[in-house]
């Protein structure tokens, strides 16, 4: 019995027509001495018809023999001679059939010199004789379906693989060939040698336009290249540099039949069962029709060789370029703006929290023991820690000298003797000079300074300024003491490469892809020799391009659009952290004792009430744009506050057109204390977000207005919100602000538009009828389907270039948090606490506060906990849960809101087992040593983006570890909120096209 037939054997079988059924028959039989029909079809998975057919054709060839063994038929194999002896046969046949052929051209070759009738012959000679003649048979080529045997627009070549495409001397040519070949729609068969430079050569068909076979060098030997077009031979001899035209149809047409017979052979699916005899009477087999893949990628391929395909690309590179770089300016205006907006509402505001008397006994570095300087510095700090991106923020105060300022304080000079790295560039030098009181300081050219200080406003820079600590953009605001005098001024400096963070982050895929895109410009433009500045202008005049200058007019103006609506987010973020700036620095001023007491209408008669609306109408009043600023304290019940104090409500008994509408309407009522105040539209106020500072999302609307607020918590001793200040601006602003910068780009536009209708109408065909035609265009559909599936791809590695860098970020910011944060944990709180019954513990409680205070650092932080080691190093065990308290409910709340309550909600009081290892390896390897992150980190509790960091005792050795927790699926919302809309829109897009494409006939 044998196994199977090798590889080698089986190819020599198909070349010898065995269809793939017969051998499949064959190697059955081979293994099994006789099978039935059914046994055959059992085993081989073929019909009974089918198997029937293969099994009379290996019977005419004595191959296989029908034998009845117990009354059932059986088939097997004669003798394995019998298929010896078909090769054999099948061999001398072929052989036979070639020296025939050779018989029939050698009588030919002589005749030609017998023959009155010799025929017609032409010679070239050279490379330039070769390139003649390979343009000539371009214009040889049948131009009517009829001409030769149905086939039109095709050149037939015996072609020897000599070298590749690369190392071809006549590389350019072949590509000037090509393009014109292609133009004409003229089509390549090539038969050429099976050899490594051959399948190399067949692989790059469909972008060269042809279909070629390989045959087997010893049974097909051709020396030189062979070309049938029309009633033409052409023989190319590469070597001697010379080519010979024979203009002859009787012999064309027996080699163009030949070519056939020889292709149909090659490219048949399955052998022929027609008798030999009958071989002659058969009409040579129809050749299929170019593939899509061939017309669409030759295609493609002209498109990008042709020099005014390159110019056009050339002229919208550069004017994309010009957009792009128009774009990143505009983009870091706004940055610099918002930049600005946020440095300068930060002063103002804050400088309002200082005491002049203290400043005043503050001169010398003596006075850095004063009880006012560590004041002074604490305030300070916490203004920075409330308030992102602030770098440095100091007070310095005006001297004899206008040019001239001294420090009064600066907030990383605690101690202004010790070193300290401030801008973390690993080395010590003048840009980490700390300041002490009585330092001097010049500003000389700083026009800010000098206007806040003579005209006691707030300023900001209006460029960027450069001093030994570094470049920014500075807010500056004047601190007056009880006379209104200027005693100091506040300054708050924001690094300026923030204005190009912002840009960059935003542009950097769109510049890497423009660079890219006219490197492959400038690349291709090399490429060609001659000048192209007249096929520019070419392209400039012709109507097309008048057409596709609308076109893109029409997408200038969606871009527009987008831009706007871009704009609008901009400038949205802009308000958004602007309010929220003021408000986190402003609740730095109230004291949560002062408004315990006020409550209801009784209590607008306590100075205590006096002093707070005071406060909040002079903020207002140092920052213009604030609209209301007032103070609203929780209820306990969802989406319900109630008044504190409200800056326009003073007196509150009076009558006041607080929105300047010139009647009092609801719109002016005062937020006098216990007035109610719905916030349910207010995603802000939802839950316990304004724990720290925040702004709502999206403009909302009340019975005041439509506003952007921003909000922050006012506490109390014990770090418990008594209340929330408010800051408001109109919701217009924004789109006061886009306006203000679009406002240049529609007036172009209209121009521009108002241009092209002129234009359009110099010709006297519809340029919008040529528009539609183009588009019905298989090759546009094909050219546009391809450029939406690039889009695609481009915006698909877009997501997940924004999705990776989002999680690099989200990671370094979980580690600063808890590495900020365990510093404050208790070990000794945490040893008080093992199990269940402690969590009544004052020491519990106060951790319980501190870890929701963590969470409350960031929107994304979904759980907070302690875990503690236990001798398993695969297990520890909870010590605090930011959801696990003594008077919360076990398994009563559906804490990830999944709408059913399970394991994923359960409670994880101290003493509760948790198995790390088959939680996070990564954090039971390195947790206890130092901070982890686990972007795949998977509990009961579901799957988290993680960050842990030990916290460890005076001799180092880890007690506990501090964990956080973000949920993967709330990362994959943020960044798929941004994409999914243009990834579906060009899915969908292209699948539309590709349909069009196939539903139009090439």
């Amino acid at each position: 019995m044998v196994d199977g037939l090798p590889h080698h054997i089986e190819a020599y079988l198909k070349e010898a027509n065995f269809s793939s059924t017969e051998i499949l028959v064959l190697k059955r039989l081979l293994q099994d001495d006789a099978l039935t029909l059914r046994e055959l079809s059992m085993k081989t998975g073929k019909s009974a018809g089918v198997l029937d057919q293969s099994l009379k054709k290996l019977g005419a060839k004595h191959i296989v023999s029908k034998e009845g063994i117990n009354d059932t038929t059986k088939y097997s194999i004669k003798t394995l001679e019998a298929v010896l002896k078909w090769m054999e046969q099948d061999v001398q046949k072929k052989h036979q059939e070639q020296l025939r052929k050779h018989k029939d051209f050698e009588t030919f070759v002589h005749s030609l010199t017998i023959d009155k009738k010799r025929p017609e012959m032409h010679y070239y000679n050279g490379d330039d004789g070769i390139m003649q003649a390979y343009r000539k048979l371009l214009e040889l080529v049948p131009k009517t379906p009829a001409a030769i045997g149905g086939k039109s627009g095709e050149l037939l070549h015996y072609l020897p693989v000599r070298f590749t495409a690369e190392e071809d001397p006549m590389r350019d040519f072949n590509v000037e060939y090509f393009r014109e070949r292609r133009r004409r729609g003229i089509f390549s068969r090539v038969v050429t040698h099976n050899t490594s430079l051959g399948r190399r050569f067949q692989s790059r068909d469909p972008f060269e336009y042809r279909k070629t076979i390989l045959v087997e060098e010893e049974q097909y030997p051709f020396e030189f290249e062979r070309v049938i077009a029309g009633d033409t031979i052409a023989c190319f001899n590469h070597k001697e540099k010379t080519v010979c035209f024979i203009d002859y149809p009787e012999l064309v047409k027996t080699e163009r039949d030949m070519f056939e017979k020889l292709w149909a052979k090659k490219t048949a699916p399955v052998a022929s069962s027609i008798p030999s005899a009958q071989v002659a009477a058969v009409a040579a087999p129809k050749v299929e029709g170019v593939t899509i893949s061939t017309r669409t990628l030759s295609g493609l391929r002209e498109f990008f060789l042709t020099k005014k395909s390159i110019a056009t690309f050339m002229v919208f590179g550069v004017v994309a370029a010009a957009v792009t770089y128009g774009l990143w300016q505009h983009n870091v205006y706004l940055s610099t703006v918002r930049i600005q907006d946020k440095a300068l509402s930060i002063a103002a505001t804050a400088a309002l929290q200082f005491d002049a008397n203290d400043l005043d006994k503050l001169r010398t570095t003596e006075d850095i023991q004063k009880p006012e300087y560590s004041k002074v510095i604490y305030l300070l700090n916490e203004i920075r820690r409330q308030n992102e991106d602030v770098k440095y923020i100091y007070i310095m105060r005006p001297t004899n000298d206008p040019n001239t300022l001294e420090f009064v304080a600066d907030a990383d000079s605690i101690d202004p003797f010790t070193k300290k790295d401030l801008n973390s560039d690993g080395e010590i030098t003048d840009a980490d000079w700390l300041s002490p009181p009585g330092e001097l300081y010049d500003v000389t050219g700083q026009e800010s300074i000098r206007e806040s200080l003579a005209g006691s406003i707030p300023t900001v820079d209006e460029a960027p300024y450069t001093d030994q600590w570094g470049t920014f953009i500075s807010g500056h605001a004047p601190i007056k003491d009880a006379n209104g005098n200027v005693a100091a001024l506040l300054g708050v400096d924001i690094f300026a490469s923030k204005i190009y963070d912002f840009t960059n982050d935003t542009f950097y895929p769109f510049l890497t892809f423009l660079g890219l895109f006219l490197l492959f410009i400038i690349i291709r433009l090399a490429a060609f020799n001659r000048s192209l500045f007249k096929e520019l202008w070419e392209v400039l005049q012709m109507k097309r391009i008048v057409a596709i200058t609308i076109a893109g007019g029409i997408v200038a103006v969606i871009m527009t659009m987008g831009l706007y609506w871009y704009g609008v987010q901009i400038n949205t973020e802009r308000v958004r952290e602007k309010v929220t700036s003021i408000a986190a620095t402003s609740a730095l001023q109230f004291s949560a004792d002062e408004l315990k007491v006020l409550r209801s209408m009784d209590d607008v008669h306590r100075p205590e009430y006096k002093n707070v609306t005071t406060r909040l109408d002079t903020i207002r009043k140092q920052n213009s744009e604030i609209i209301y600023m007032y103070i609203i304290r929780p209820t306990g019940q969802k989406g319900l506050f109630t008044f504190v104090a409200d800056a326009d409500a003073i007196d509150p008994f009076i009558k006041i057109d607080t929105n300047e509408d010139g009647k009092i309407t609801e719109a002016d009522t005062l937020g006098l204390p216990g007035l109610e105040y719905e916030t349910t539209d207010m995603d802000a106020l939802i839950g316990e977000k304004y724990s720290r500072p925040v702004a709502n999302s999206k403009p909302y609307t009340d019975k005041w207005g439509s506003f952007i607020t921003g909000y922050a918590p006012i506490r109390d001793a014990g770090g418990n919100i008594e209340a929330v200040i408010a800051v408001d601006m109109w919701a217009d602003k924004v789109y006061e602000l886009t306006n203000r910068t679009f406002s240049p780009i529609y007036v172009f536009l209209i121009f521009f538009i108002v241009f092209l209708i002129f234009r359009a109408s110099a010709y006297k065909k519809s340029l919008l009828h040529q528009l539609i035609i183009n588009l019905r265009k298989r090759s546009v559909l094909i050219t546009i389907a391809i450029c939406a599936s690039l889009a695609f791809l481009f915006m698909n590695g877009l997501y997940f270039y924004t999705l990776f860098s989002f999680q690099d970020q989200l990671g370094k910011t979980l580690e600063q948090i808890i590495e900020t944060n365990v510093k404050k944990i208790n070990i000794n709180h945490l040893n008080k606490i093992q199990k269940s019954e402690d969590m009544q513990k004052p020491e519990y409680q106060e951790i319980f506060q501190q870890i929701n205070s963590i969470r409350g650092q960031n929107d994304l932080i979904r759980y907070v906990y302690i875990h503690r080691p236990t001798e398993d190093p695969n297990m520890w065990n909870f010590v605090a849960d930011a959801d696990t308290n003594y008077y919360l409910p076990f398994l009563e709340w559906d804490f990830n809101r999944d709408g059913k309550l399970d394991a994923a909600d359960e409670a994880a009081p101290p003493g509760t087992p948790y198995n790390i290892f088959e939680a996070s390896p990564k954090q039971q390897k390195y947790g206890l040593q130092r901070t982890v992150i686990d972007t795949n980190m998977e509990d009961q509790w579901g799957k988290f983006f993680s960050a842990t960091t030990p916290i460890k005792d005076s001799n180092g050795n880890t007690v506990a570890v501090l964990g956080v927790d973000v949920e993967v699926t709330e990362i994959y919302n943020i960044i798929r909120e941004k994409y999914i809309k243009w990834l579906w829109f060009l899915g969908l897009f292209t699948l539309f096209l590709i349909i069009r494409i196939y539903k139009i006939k090439p």
